[in-house]
Order: C-alpha cells, then structure tokens, then sequence
C-alpha cells in the first residue's frame, strides 16, 4: 500500500444527516424558502463536516510551483515572477493576502516546488519545478504522490488550529497545466477551453493550445488514473492542492475551493474517491474557459460568479464573510414555518 493509499482509507463521507438537518432548518425559518440562495446549500455542506457551523478559525493554504511548460513559450510572464509574487505575499502585499487579513484569516505559504527559495515560505519542496510536459511527463509517479503528500499533511497539522481551509497556489504558467488536465478528465479539446491566462494576446494563445495538444500526445495519460493524468500533465503545486482536499476528507474539515487551478485539483481526488466532494466548499467561477468545464464535472454551483482570474486563493477568501452572513442567518432567525 502506497502513502497515499493508506491516507484515502482513512477517509470518511461527511454526515449526510447533518446535511438534511440544516436544509430542513432552513426551510422552516421565518423568510420564503430558498430565498438565501446558494448560501442555503454551501452552509448545509459546512454542517454536514462541522454541526456547530463555526468557521470563526480560517485559514489559507497557498502552494507555490514553477512548471517546466513554461519554457514553452506559453505564457507572457517569466517563470522567476512565481518567487517575485510569493515573497510579496510572505509581506502581505499580493491581493490575496490583503483579502485574508481583511478577512479574518491566516495565510500560510508552502514552497512545494520554486526555482528559487523564498524565506518565509514553509518548505515542503518536492523538487526544483517540473519538467515541460510537451514532450513528456512533468513528474514522476514517486514526486506526484510526495507533492500531493503535502497537502494532506498541510491540513493534518493544522487541523487542530483552524475550522476551514482555503486553497490557492502561486505558479506561472499553471492555467495551461490545469487546462491540459481538464481536457484529458472532460474529453474538451484544448481549444475549446484554454484562456488566456495572464494576458496572451490571440497568437499566443493559439501556440499554448498546440503545446498543450502536443503534450496530451506525447504522455498519451489515462483518463481513468487521475494520478497519471496528473503526474504526465501537473504541477507540484495542484498535485499540493490535491491532498489539501484529500486532507479534509481525511480529517473532516471543510476545503474552499479557488479558481480553475483549484477546482482542477478538487476534482482529481473525486475521481479517486467520491467521498471527497462532500468536503468541498466551492466559491468563484474563474473566468477562465475550462472553470465551467470542471464544475460541471464536479456538479457544483460556484458560491461566487465576480469574473475573477487571479488565483493566489483570492476566490475562495471573498466566498469567508458571505459564509459568515449565511451562518448568522441560519442561527439567528425564528422558525416560522411547521416542519413537514
């Protein structure tokens, strides 16, 4: 049995019990039913991993990668702004960590994979980036699993300190990754759902997608393995990501999801084990092609549709305080309506 076997035999599915009780509740609340909206569903979610509802403890897990595809061409941005971005977030001075502060939150930010090391950074590197998956696999089976490793173990050690985790990664060149891995796990050509990313103009946009297609030839990646698909096509710091969602399926916390990196990292261990999505908190729907690709694959509604493209966690950090309101909401107001 490999580590990461024995991890998703300890996993559990969330208490579907707890769920029907807190729809129930809402449905007999002093207000018209289902006039909360989504936040009616994404707080039933949170009691069916946390009965008491209290995410007043939050927490953002940042993962942070260089990907070797970026010596592709296929992005405008040089691989070295992935250091530039973290230690400006070690200061606090990246969008997301203004939000987190703003927020509430703690945010922690693990190296699982730069270039260059950046002081601050808690170290978890599996190694220097990946190699460029145009030609043949980014990683190997042994690092994919270490990486995803890291996740789990975020969570696993702080899961005692914090009531929910968000994710967010830090990587140039990872909307072509996540892309590559969506087209394999949907069937969508990569034309039908790559973006562009930090700001490709038309043409370079044309030349990510034939890397991407010629990347998806080359490893020839199993569809039904997603820890091939991953360990052909990804990053260090989705293979990360992963276990994040991987560790709250295995020490009952409640993960939000970010953009399309995340999500794409969310639905590689639903594929390993249903019971993952219970532990799943989704927030934004990127404004990236392929983000409504992997919801639809996942069956989930965005908590959040701001058009946002950022990464970092900034989606999942904005879903916090709305999730707060619909908590207050729940726990505050009367029953009004007989129960059925």
């Amino acid at each position: 049995m490999t580590l990461l076997e024995g991890y998703i035999q300890k996993a559990a599915p969330a208490d579907r019990a707890g769920y029907e009780k807190a729809v129930k509740r809402w449905n007999t609340l002093a207000k018209p039913r289902g006039a909360m909206g989504l936040l009616e569903e994404l707080t039933a979610r949170l009691a069916a991993i946390k009965p008491d509802m209290d995410i007043s403890r939050k927490c953002v897990l940042v993962f942070a990668s260089d990907t070797g595809v970026c010596r592709e061409g296929i992005t405008e941005s040089p691989a070295e702004v992935t250091a530039f971005l973290a230690d400006l977030m070690i200061k606090g001075q990246t969008s997301a960590a203004c939000m987190a502060k703003k927020a509430g939150a703690e945010l922690l930010l693990y190296d699982v994979g730069m270039l260059s090391e950046v002081p601050g950074a808690i170290n978890r590197k599996t190694r220097r980036g990946t190699e460029s998956f145009r030609g043949g696999p980014a990683m190997t089976r042994e690092d994919a699993e270490r990486a995803v490793a890291a996740g789990i173990e975020a969570v696993r050690d702080h899961r005692d300190e914090y009531d929910i985790f968000c994710t967010g990664e830090i990587g140039i060149g990872n909307t072509s990754t996540s892309t590559a891995i969506t087209s394999v796990l949907t069937g969508l050509p990569p034309g039908d759902i790559a973006g562009p990313g930090s700001g490709l103009g038309s043409g370079g946009l044309e030349h990510k997608i034939r890397v991407i297609e010629e990347g998806i030839r080359a490893n020839r990646p199993d569809p039904e393995d997603p820890m091939d698909v991953l360990q052909k096509l990804g990053g260090f710091d989705i293979a990360a990501m992963c276990g994040a969602f991987i560790g709250g399926a295995v020490y009952r916390a409640p993960i939000v999801m970010d953009g399309l990196i995340s999500s794409v990292s969310a639905l590689l261990p639903v594929l390993l084990f249903p019971a993952a999505k219970d532990y799943l908190i989704p927030s934004p729907l990127s404004a990236e092609p392929a983000a409504a690709a992997v919801m639809d694959r996942l069956d989930l509604k965005p908590g959040l549709r701001l058009e946002m493209a950022l990464g970092e966690g900034t989606g999942a950090i904005a879903l916090l305080p709305l999730l707060e309101m619909g908590i207050a909401v729940y726990k505050g107001i009367p029953v009004f309506y007989a129960e059925d």
